[in-house]
């Protein structure tokens, strides 16, 4: 199988006529149009501006076909260059504005609308007037005076304080850059060089750098350096949680100011690649085959849409720049799932079936989302037309990853073999989460709360507090345990005070042998409260378009949006989930219970009504929703459970038990070797557990042997710790 432009083309011919119901042109301008609302929003200029340069670059393509597209191509360049006549003469530096009488810019994201559309202002170059080409470097030079005089650098790994701004830096740095490129008789070029380098620099900037003696555009990275924004492994903290999307949005960035120079035949800056190859080895861990992103640390935002879009640049970049056979692999796996809901959807749209609840109520949003497909589509369709060494590209067989990562500032782990993909998190979108899953089968990653239980109080808000927590790591796995406390905030009754409605403590082991993991959770309420809902366990288990919308648990199958809302009782300790992935309750309830929401549940992380945009089964014990009031101190749920993906092994040893705040779980890994995890909930803690039949253990992230006096391992942990032992 090869790629090439025309992939992209397809794709993006079958959505311009379903984009042309959102285009609007004013009566009294006959020379301009928007691709949505229009008004001065940096979200409004975004959407019309994606739009421009998909439209753009399927105006210029030689092989454009009006027959599949519906309207002509002269017509689709009429269009885009109204819509960029909007986006020039709406700016602070044109005569005209937005739709709601102001003009838009100079803000710290007001060029990243412009970056992500310049592609297309090169694809129809040729269709620019001489005015039109003014308009563009008045506008250019007006962002870049901008940027100068009244924009600082800042930088910081903690989002809390406001200078996380590792994106914001390159797509800044990258239009000063550009400008100067593109206008080098500018009278502010130099400084433009100057000042874009120092964003660049502290763009996907990590601690060493602060001591680096590399010299980049004539002084030491030391001398550029103001701040990191990452982690010195490559965690980011953006939106404060540690995110997977935004590490893309870098790199897709980067991209963008790379492509436009490779066309002039301009060797740019050595700033715009500072770590980006580091990056990038990172974020290729974190891609399932297919190209979807495996996002750790969770999802704030619509699921497969925004950031999984700009990977597209990414993947190009690596294969440019690096010449990364994998990322023309991703590329493909993710324009087939494109495709597959384009097809699901049948009207030439992206997402209107998945998010028509999202356009009810935002249409700006959901033509946002749309738009951001369509333009990255774009650039995958012009960069490879134009340039010679992605005309075609082969798409490879991508070889098994093996890679272990650890990040102490997010309380991260992730542990990648042939059979699983296994992490926790504990500064995540919805904290703490993990994930245990295939690596074959990225329809199977949902990341809400997943594995961690799901406590809902009465309040219209309900989240959580992480309150400590001790990590271990050891090769070929991890085991971390720790306490956080669940929150019910914005109460319907004025005056009604945030509650804290629950404490609960969970250990989590990723045993070495690439296929098991070991949970062990216990919830409390903290006061007398009323919940909503308790769940336990709580797998959650996408059934929605991308897997055709069934899933077989056991000999049942089961099909998304069932329309009504239901429970289903297994009868049983063991499920087994199209034959990829088994969880088994070791202690703590009777069966396990799949509960299955009426609609898409899964929505956008925040209180705003946005409705869902991705169904999942949910695999609990228990599962409790109906409204209860609950006494102080009333154990909610209590119970371990193992997840294998993979190769289960038949053995006869199975362990569990506690002792106070002890609790243990024992299990024969897909390896042959048995295991033991330990975790205390509570303070230090010492217990004495009975092994009958081995004669030592080996405690992994220590390696240290313990000898069994009589078939008794004693174990002391300190609070909130775990240990797993491998038994002999």
């Amino acid at each position: 199988m090869n790629i090439n432009s025309g992939n992209y083309l397809e794709l993006l011919q079958r959505w311009l006529k379903h984009a042309e119901k959102a285009i609007y042109q004013p009566s009294w301008n006959s020379e301009v149009a928007s691709y949505g609302p229009g008004n001065r929003g940096h979200w409004a200029q975004q959407t019309n501006n994606t739009a421009f340069g998909a439209f753009a670059v399927a105006a210029a393509d030689p092989d454009f076909d009006a027959e599949k597209t519906g309207i002509s191509q002269a017509k689709v360049l009429d269009y885009a260059l109204k819509m960029l006549r909007f986006t020039l003469r709406s700016h602070v530096s044109g005569p005209d504005t937005t739709f709601d009488g102001q003009s838009w810019g100079q803000s710290w994201i007001s060029v990243l609308c412009v970056e992500r559309m310049m592609h297309g202002v090169d694809a129809i170059a040729e269709h620019l007037t001489p005015g039109d080409h003014e308009s563009l470097r008045n506008m250019l030079i007006s962002e870049s005076n901008w940027m100068l005089d009244e924009y600082s650098v800042e930088a910081d790994i903690d989002a809390t304080t406001g200078k996380n701004r590792p994106e914001s830096n390159i797509w800044n740095g990258s239009v000063l850059h550009r400008t100067a490129m593109m206008y080098p008789d500018a009278p502010r070029a130099a400084e433009y060089r100057e000042k874009g380098t120092k964003f660049l620099l502290n763009g996907i900037s990590i601690p060493a750098d602060a001591n680096s003696d590399e010299i980049i555009d004539g002084k030491k990275v030391s001398e550029w350096f103001v701040g990191a924004n990452f982690t010195e492994t490559y965690g980011l903290n953006h939106h404060a949680y540690m995110n997977v999307g935004y590490m893309v949005i870098c790199l897709s960035n980067i991209a963008m100011l790379h492509f436009s120079g490779k066309k002039r035949g301009i060797t740019l800056t050595p700033a715009l690649y500072q770590h980006a190859h580091e990056l990038w080895q990172h974020i290729r861990k974190l891609t399932f085959d297919d190209g979807r992103l495996w996002r750790i640390g969770g999802d704030s935002r619509v699921r497969y849409c925004y950031c999984q879009d700009y990977a597209i640049p990414m993947w190009l970049l690596a294969q440019d720049l690096w010449n990364d056979t994998d990322a023309t692999a991703f590329e493909a796996g993710w324009l087939k799932q494109v495709e597959m809901e384009m097809n699901h959807n049948g009207d030439g749209s992206f997402l209107s079936d998945r998010l028509k609840e999202l356009e009810e109520v935002s249409p700006l949003y959901f033509h946002r989302l749309e738009g951001d497909k369509a333009v990255t589509l774009s650039m995958g369709a012009y960069w490879r037309r134009i340039f010679n060494n992605m005309k075609t590209t082969a798409v490879p067989e991508i070889a098994p990853i093996s890679s272990s990562w650890y990040d102490e500032y997010h309380g991260a782990m992730m542990q990648r073999g042939t059979n699983r993909m296994a992490s926790f998190i504990w500064k995540s979108a919805e904290k703490p989460m993990a994930m245990c899953l295939p690596p074959d089968d990225s329809s199977m990653a949902e990341w809400h709360w997943n594995l961690i239980g799901e406590i809902k109080g009465t309040a219209v808000c309900n989240t959580t507090n992480i309150l400590e927590h001790t990590d271990h790591v050891f090769s070929g796995g991890f085991n971390t345990c720790g306490k956080f406390e669940w929150l019910c905030k914005e109460h319907v009754a004025e005056g009604q005070a945030d509650e804290e409605t629950a404490n609960e403590e969970i250990a989590f082991a990723a045993l070495p042998d690439d296929s098991t993991v070991l949970i062990m959770q216990r919830a409390t309420t903290i006061n007398r409260t009323w919940l909503k809902s308790v769940k336990g366990l709580f797998c959650n288990m996408p059934n929605d378009l991308f897997n055709s919308m069934t899933r077989t648990y056991n000999s049942t199958e089961l099909h998304g949006l069932p329309g009504k809302a239901e429970q289903i009782n297994l009868n049983a300790k063991h499920v087994c989930i199209d034959k990829k992935l088994d969880i088994e309750l070791l202690y703590g309830a009777d069966s396990l219970i799949i509960n299955r929401p009426a609609s898409r549940q899964i929505k956008i992380l925040s209180n705003r009504p946005s409705g869902g945009n991705l169904y999942c089964d949910e695999i609990c014990a228990p599962c409790i929703l109906d409204r209860k009031d609950y006494e102080a101190e009333t154990c909610l749920f209590d119970l371990g459970f193992v997840i294998t993906a993979g190769q289960i092994q038949e053995d006869s040893f199975k362990l569990s038990g506690q002792q106070n705040n002890i609790r243990w779980t024992g299990i024969t890994g897909a390896d042959g070797y048995r295991y033991l995890f330990i975790a205390a909930f509570s303070n230090k803690e010492t217990a004495e557990i009975e092994l009958p039949g081995n004669t030592s253990a080996i405690r992994l992230d220590t390696e240290e042997t313990y000898p069994l006096d009589s078939g008794i391992l004693t174990v002391t942990l300190k609070n909130y710790d775990s240990a797993v032992y491998r038994l002999s």
